[in-house]
């Protein structure tokens, strides 16, 4: 069993586009916008979650007086 990468799906040559049809391609692009988009909003949840977590690590070492971050 072959795991499948985002770059393995992405991955769609001039040659392998020439064979698809123009609704295709226009669905092809489509679905790739899609999929990076979610993406972004995927990476942007997990930035902002740890943020927060840090945010809230620094904070909770300041209230102990600077000791220790955790």
């Amino acid at each position: 069993l072959t795991a499948v990468t985002l770059a393995w799906v992405r991955r769609c040559n001039h040659e392998e586009q020439q064979l698809l049809s123009h609704a295709q391609r226009t669905l092809y692009r489509h679905e790739m916008l899609q999929n990076d988009s979610k993406l972004v909003l995927l990476g942007n949840s997990i930035f902002q979650a740890n943020t927060c977590h840090s945010a809230r690590a620094w904070r909770r070492a300041l209230e102990r007086g600077g000791r220790t971050l955790a």
